[in-house]
């Protein structure tokens, strides 16, 4: 029976207690064997007696020697046995692929895993250690993967812990990488926010209290609140001597400070007399610049009026009047909005011409008052207004005819 349950022995602890107590059998039969060979025979009651006991024939037959032999190799034999069949057996399955192929074969789904078990079973994995390594295969997001996956909203914190803690990161450490995320996927949002604040601050719409509420909020650092408080600062400062360069600059422009002036109160300002010196040298020209373009201007807008009146007139074709107006720099919607106005001025007054000449021969009796009203209809004038102009006419008509006293 201890041979029976040696063979189906699986570890190697195993064995040897197999092994042990196999040695403690046979230690006992030895006993036994040896002293069925010394004793001949037992003295009776006052008479010889001399009588074989059972077994006694057959250790004499087939050798105490190898009787002796046999039980002291065999607790080595149990206790080789696992690993000679482990060796035999896999010397008879070396044709199979390896435990790293079969691996791959589970993850790309091509085997199952009760075949994949059974690959380490032959091998002679406790199923201990074989469930130990099949959790081990799971393949787990990476750590970008896992900051990616962090910005979807479907996704909830404590299963991007719960991956954390499977890649084998600590409590502490799973919460320092959730609070690394968290603000990863928000940085767009603060960074704007930050800016928002310190260009409010800066422009004075915020108070600094309340600029150091906002950041708190925020959740930032210690370091990153004071820096940008410092930076809100600086920005505020430099908005202020943006305002007060252009008010003094304006002020020149206007004539309303001398050059020296200017000077001294930019040298207040920005403490930095090459920079002064370069901003008054380059408003000095600007100046000048400013007054030769004023007079150009006027007389580009003395010439323009002089050709809409030309033009208006009948004195001047289209092209020359379009030719002219892109000389003095206008743009192509601004001429076409003079030409619009020149046509209707010059429709207008061709206009006004027909009606006088019109009302002119009615009041001397050369056309009747329909032939009149018809004329005045056909130049797009309205009836009402036809009416009224020839109404005016008889009245000046019938003046002419009354006789004076």
């Amino acid at each position: 029976q201890q041979i029976i349950n040696m063979i189906k022995v699986s570890k190697p602890e195993d064995a040897l207690n197999v092994a042990m107590d196999v040695f403690m059998i046979t230690a006992v039969f030895s006993v036994i064997s040896y002293s069925l060979e010394i004793i001949k025979e037992i003295k009776g009651l006052g008479s010889g007696v001399s009588f074989d006991l059972p077994g006694r024939e057959f250790i004499k037959d087939f050798g105490f020697d190898k009787i002796q032999a046999a039980i002291l190799v065999a607790p080595v034999l149990i206790g080789l046995m696992p690993f000679l069949e482990r060796y035999f057996k896999a010397l008879y399955r070396s044709g199979l692929p390896s435990t790293s192929q079969v691996d791959q074969m589970l993850i790309q789904m091509n085997i199952d895993e009760k075949t994949w078990r059974q690959r380490y079973i032959w091998e002679g994995w406790p199923d201990e250690w074989i469930d130990a390594w099949r959790k081990t295969l799971y393949i787990q997001p990476s750590d970008f993967l896992l900051a990616r996956i962090f910005e979807t909203p479907q996704v909830s914190t404590d299963w991007i812990k719960q991956k954390l803690l499977e890649r084998g990161y600590s409590e502490y450490d799973a919460n320092q990488l959730i609070q690394f995320f968290i603000y990863n996927s928000l940085k767009d949002e603060i960074k704007a926010l930050k800016s928002s604040l310190v260009k409010n601050y800066a422009e004075g719409y915020i108070s600094e209290q309340d600029l150091l509420t906002n950041l708190t909020s925020l959740q930032l650092s210690s370091q990153e609140i004071q820096l940008t408080n410092q930076l809100a600062k600086l920005q505020l400062a430099v908005n202020i001597k943006q305002e007060m360069v252009k008010a003094n600059l304006q002020m020149y422009k206007n004539n309303l400070l001398t050059e020296q002036e200017l000077r001294n109160n930019l040298l207040q300002i920005l403490a930095d007399p090459a920079l002064v010196e370069a901003i008054v040298t380059r408003y000095r020209f600007l100046r000048k610049v400013e007054k030769q373009l004023d007079i150009l201007q006027d007389e580009y807008k003395k010439l323009r009026s002089i050709a809409f009146d030309l033009y208006s007139n009948g004195f001047m074709n289209k092209a020359e009047f379009i030719e002219t107006l892109q000389f003095t720099g206008l743009t192509s919607e601004e001429i076409q909005v003079l030409l619009k106005a020149a046509d209707l001025a010059f429709f207008r007054k061709i206009t006004s011409e027909q009606v006088k000449l019109i009302l002119m021969s009615f009041e001397k009796d050369l056309i009747s008052e329909e032939e009149a009203l018809q004329e005045l209809l056909n130049i797009s004038i309205e009836e009402t207004r036809a009416r009224i102009l020839l109404q005016n006419s008889i009245i000046k008509k019938e003046g002419r005819r009354r006789p004076s006293k």
